[in-house]
């Protein structure tokens, strides 16, 4: 009865340790099949130009790293049309073989388009990405700062000169060669010791709009 006993004793113990070796196995599959453990983090490296304007083309350099563990394969990552930007390049890349830790030896470029009415200020950039077997959808900002390229010319006076006197009527063209459009200017000239005197009218006078490479003329 004792023998049968131990030999019992030592079937369960082995038993046991078959179970305890199957359940680390299972968490060990589960640990490493685990999407929760696969994280990818997306940051700015470049942009070109720098700095942007609105109306301008930028490239924009992405670098793509697996902040988790194992290796994330075939993760896809897309941008969408966002007041200011408009994606001129292909809006989804896909990107293979990302190993942990890769410290952004993974790279993704884009090109987009400013809308010429953007103001100047920081704007927010989405990538989403899917890179989950399931297609969760992550998203990633960045910001991107678009300065305003407002530049307008003065190409042509009507005058170059007139007698003492006479009322004359002038006339300057104005044209925007900067690229942006703009909106709501205020344009005014003036001279010194008051020779030339604006009649019935004051000196400045206000435009609405003037888009990019459209000229208007101003009299006064």
């Amino acid at each position: 009865m004792k023998k049968f006993n131990e030999l019992k004793k030592r079937i369960l113990s082995v038993l046991i340790t078959i179970f305890m070796v199957f359940s680390f196995l299972n968490l060990s599959y589960a640990a490493g099949d685990d999407n929760s453990l696969k994280s990818l983090t997306v940051n700015l490296i470049n942009q070109n130009p720098d700095p942007i304007f609105a109306g301008d083309v930028v490239e924009i350099t992405l670098g793509v790293e697996n902040a988790g563990y194992g290796v994330i394969d075939n993760a896809k990552l897309r941008i969408d049309d966002e007041f200011p930007f408009e994606v001129i390049s292909q809006r989804e890349v896909e990107v293979k073989n990302i190993l942990s830790s890769s410290a952004y030896n993974n790279i993704v470029k884009y090109k987009l388009k400013i809308n010429s009415d953007a103001k100047a200020g920081e704007y927010i950039l989405t990538i989403k990405d899917y890179s989950t077997e399931n297609l969760n959808v992550k998203e990633h900002e960045i910001t991107i700062s678009v300065n305003s390229n407002k530049n307008v010319e003065i190409l042509n006076i009507n005058k170059n000169s007139i007698s003492p006197g006479e009322i004359e009527e002038f006339v300057f063209t104005l044209k925007n060669v900067g690229t942006t459009n703009l909106k709501n200017i205020d344009f005014s000239w003036e001279q010194t010791e008051d020779i030339l005197l604006t009649v019935n009218s004051d000196n400045k006078v206000f435009i609405d709009s003037l888009k990019i490479g459209e000229e208007k003329n101003i009299s006064f």
